[in-house]
């Protein structure tokens, strides 16, 4: 967490739940700190807790004040930078619903309960982030919103939360779109079900709010699981992790304008609304990651490498996958940590050889990356759909069938450890238009079958997600036949602006979509995400051309 030391750090309804937990994940990290909230007591009580996790009195401002007051919003900006002389993340944490105590419901509850919501919720975000840009664009910061799975189009009691955290949602993204352009990141983190005072805070009598949870989610983790896959009721912890991750550009750079669900694998079952990474993790965990000869496979070989991971390497070309072998060495792994193993992996035989060979000298396996893939480029000019069967087959066995048979046989060992699947697809999964046709068919058809396995496999405590870059500065092309200088040509006359396309600035390296994938998998850091996509490209689908370009 050192990357945040210094920093400076606004967390808005700090003081209690989400707030209170990421202030003090923040506090450990050397952060200095602005926290506020309306309550005294409470707050008082966070900054406790800051100054318990290791923070000094000099190193956090406390404001109470109401963030729907525009005054005080001002003040919360001026006066951590007259303190602190910069901003460098803004964490819009202040939510709130208004609880209706006469039993109305959806659109029968009072316009004023909808005004306090929308002005807590949106109005309140869209100011402080205005008055917070100035500062945030001298630092390259970032900003973080904390919306809900509430935003997702499912019919809800709470309608007029629902309709600010959707607005909320569509804020994110806007401001994503123009500040990239400043430097500043703005993403978002979409929690579930929580273990917080918010409904009490919202006017929910405490009675109530038990009559509820037990109505929701039943008695005992079983209960739970009906609603929750992963079995338990979300900690702030849970949540604050990944606002940390989201805020650290070494770690997050290349994630702009996306919302991360963090709901233990709710949207799954779709009945609940109808940092630096810790390397020390991995510490001895076995890790197989496939197509590890080059690209985003060897970056995040390396990562884990350096995390202390025990790894299985594997790739076609016995060249480059020594050269893997040897970047690990470098890192920082011993040679008894590595077991390296040459085949295709759209040989079944292969896929049970490499799982089974991992497990036989490791005994045990922790992390399958599902990484392995490519695409077959028609030299004659054809795209789309007339492009040869050969084509599609070939296409859709590495890219889909091949992460299919190997997780089937990694499963019996990642039950055993609780361990996690990290699938790699890509935005051309998305619905834009693309002269690689099978590619993009192949890469939403993993798209689906990592939220299948997410539902199936969290009952056997096995987590899945995946992983969709944008573009990233690889070989891909030349594995699928295209020559280093011809794509090198290609890049040059189709985007001679790079920000035109990435409003990041940049294209990817590999190791930025490594530290995703080590991210996903480290569950102490995201054990609450089960079953998304985290979309890196640079805020390329923003613009929404990359793709679409012939």
């Amino acid at each position: 967490m050192s990357f945040f030391r210094g920093k400076v750090v606004i967390i808005t309804g700090s003081s209690n739940g989400i707030g209170r937990g990421t202030a003090e994940l923040f506090a450990k990290t050397g952060a200095k700190l602005t926290i506020t909230g309306r309550n005294k007591d409470t707050l008082e009580e966070t900054y406790d807790l800051c100054l318990r996790a290791g923070m000094y009195p000099g190193g956090i401002l406390k404001l109470i004040g109401d963030v729907t007051d525009e005054a005080f919003v001002e003040q919360l900006v001026e006066k951590t930078v007259e303190k602190f002389g910069q901003l460098d993340v803004l964490v819009n944490n202040a939510g709130a619903s208004v609880f209706d105590l006469t039993g109305k419901k959806g659109l029968e509850v009072p316009l004023a309960n909808y005004d306090r919501i929308m002005d807590i919720n949106v109005r309140s975000v869209v100011k402080i982030s205005q008055l917070a840009v100035p500062h945030l664009e001298k630092t390259k910061g970032a900003i973080v919103n904390v919306s809900s799975i509430a935003g997702y189009p499912f019919s809800a009691q709470e309608a007029y939360y629902s309709m600010s955290k959707a607005a909320l949602d569509q804020l994110t993204v806007q401001m994503a779109g123009q500040l990239i352009n400043k430097g500043i990141r703005v993403n978002s983190v979409n929690p579930g079900a929580i273990q917080t005072n918010f409904a009490v805070t919202a006017g929910a009598p405490a009675e109530l709010l038990q009559e509820m949870y037990s109505k929701v989610f039943g008695e005992g983790s079983e209960g739970c699981k009906k609603v929750i896959p992963l079995g338990k009721i979300g900690q702030p912890d849970d949540i604050g992790k990944i606002i940390l991750f989201l805020a650290d550009r070494t770690q997050s750079e290349i994630i702009v304008g996306q919302r991360i669900v963090a709901d233990g694998g709710s949207l799954i079952k779709n009945n609940l609304l109808s940092m630096e990474i810790k390397m020390s993790f991995f510490a001895k965990k076995v890790v197989t990651i496939t197509g590890s000869s080059n690209g985003i496979g060897r970056g995040t070989a390396a990562l884990f490498a350096r995390a202390g991971a025990r790894l299985t390497i594997t790739g076609r070309n016995a060249d480059t996958l020594q050269e893997t072998h040897d970047l690990c060495m470098e890192a920082g792994a011993i040679k008894e940590d590595i077991l390296q193993l040459t085949g295709d992996v759209t040989d079944a035989a292969f896929n049970e050889r490499l799982i089974g060979e991992t497990v036989d000298k490791f005994g045990q396996l922790d992390v399958l990356v599902n990484n392995a893939g490519a695409t077959v480029f028609d030299m004659t000019g054809r795209t789309g759909i007339d492009v040869p069967m050969e084509n599609y087959d070939r296409i859709m066995d590495i890219n889909v069938r091949s992460a299919l048979r190997l997780s089937q046989f990694a499963v019996p060992h990642l039950e055993a450890t609780k361990g996690a699947i990290v699938n790699v697809s890509s935005i051309a999964a998305l619905p834009l238009a693309s002269s690689d046709a099978y590619y993009a068919a192949s890469k939403a058809a993993l798209d689906q079958l990592t939220v299948q396995m997410a539902s199936t496999l969290i009952k056997k405590g096995i987590r899945v997600n995946a992983v969709s870059p944008g573009l990233i500065l690889t070989n891909f092309a030349a594995s699928a036949g295209i020559s280093k200088d011809v794509m090198e040509q290609m890049l040059t006359e189709r985007f001679p602006d790079c920000s035109k396309i990435v409003p990041l600035g940049r294209f990817g390296v590999p190791e930025d979509i490594g530290k995703i994938i080590l991210f996903l998998a480290d569950r102490s850091q995201s054990e609450f995400i089960i079953g998304q996509r985290i979309i890196a490209d640079g805020g390329s689908v923003l613009k929404n051309n990359l793709l679409s370009i012939e």
